[in-house]
């Protein structure tokens, strides 16, 4: 696999220059990821397990994210995201919104702005067929989404977790301990902490 290149932005997601993922991780420069949730019919969301390859192993991820490469806009990537990460390829997406993400992780510094949408599931599009990147397919009903970030909130990730605080009232009329209105459209995420 060839080290990938990314556009490296600015705190006003303008970009500034290139760098490989390798060195952006190393540096921790900022860049941008696009992330998708995938809706099936009857509002249930497909949330896998992210596997050892990525950061938040372990816990419950998007339905498929990932970096935007560079020349790349955030919707493409999040198109072929879910295309490699899902076999699925869906032509609309609804887009939600964006933050940053950042967080220094044993091996390696995020400094990422997600940009994130919503996509619609039909049984006519095939079955799921998820890559080395996710495991366990797991299609989640709002209320189940919603008890889980609420009672066992570290299983699932960071970034999903803040997909869930800033655009809750959005996917899953979730509110929490921390209310955000619609105009919410921008937070930025550090070690853990909203700051």
């Amino acid at each position: 696999m060839t080290d990938e290149l990314l556009d490296i932005i600015d705190e006003d997601d303008r970009i500034v220059d290139q760098a490989t993922k390798s060195l952006v991780h190393d540096k921790g420069l900022r860049h941008r990821v696009g992330a998708v949730l995938l809706q099936r019919e009857g509002d249930r969301y497909l949330i896998p397990t992210a596997s050892e390859l990525k950061a938040e192993s372990g816990r419950l991820y998007h339905s498929a994210a990932g970096h935007v490469l560079s020349g790349e806009s955030y919707v493409d990537c999040a198109k072929r995201e879910l295309s490699e990460e899902t076999g699925i390829v869906v032509g609309i997406f609804e887009y939600l919104g964006s933050f940053w993400f950042e967080k220094d992780y044993p091996t390696r510094k995020e400094k990422e702005r997600f940009a994130v949408y919503r996509a619609i599931y039909k049984d006519v599009m095939g079955r799921v067929k998820l890559n080395e990147e996710q495991v366990d397919e797991r299609w989640l009903s709002l209320e189940e989404l919603r008890n889980l970030y609420e009672i066992r909130g570290e299983v699932v990730s960071l970034p999903l977790q803040m997909t869930f605080r800033i655009y809750g009232h959005t996917l899953l009329g979730y509110h929490g301990s921390t209310p955000c209105r619609r105009i919410c459209r921008e937070q930025v995420f550090r070690q853990g902490q909203r700051i």
